[in-house]
């Protein structure tokens, strides 16, 4: 995990940058489906993210979150959310390339993990596109928060991670 230099609070947003976290809490890290379902433009909500991300002392989506993941921003999923994706069946291979994604953290590469799972750059895209499908994640970002928020950490012993 990457450590935030200071502690962030919520009251370190305003209530449209908490409506912003609640729906990224909700799995929704992309552009256009934030500004539909905050009836925004996505340039809005691209200025919005760039001031979260400020606030986040984050780089890029994925470093962000990894920043909400790391502080307690995002909203809790329900034991019966929880369950159903900690049911899921995983293959070996699933739980690699999660434990790689989630000890590279913020410097996740497709090319570097590739090869440090000896496979192809494109056969890593294909496993990760399975394992944000079972998730219900469009990107990494969202996937990375989805991890957190179903306590796959603990259900697939990645404790060590």
């Amino acid at each position: 995990m990457i450590s935030i230099t200071r502690e962030i609070k919520a009251t370190d947003f305003t209530e449209g940058e908490k409506d912003l976290i609640r729906l990224i809490s909700r799995g929704i890290l992309n552009s256009k489906n934030l500004a539909r379902q905050r009836q925004v433009s996505p340039n809005s909500i691209e200025q919005s993210l760039v001031i979260i991300r400020g606030k986040m002392r984050s780089k890029n989506r994925l470093e962000l979150a990894f920043s909400l993941c790391e502080s307690n921003l995002l909203e809790k999923l329900s034991e019966e959310e929880k369950q159903f994706y900690q049911k899921l069946e995983w293959s070996a291979k699933e739980i690699e390339i999660i434990k790689l994604l989630l000890k590279l953290n913020v410097n996740f590469d497709y090319e570097i993990s590739s090869q440090k799972l000896k496979i192809s750059p494109s056969t890593l895209k294909k496993h990760l596109k399975g394992i944000r499908s079972k998730l219900h994640c469009s990107n990494l970002g969202e996937l990375v928060i989805k991890i957190y928020q179903a306590s796959l950490i603990k259900s697939l012993n990645l404790e060590e991670v």
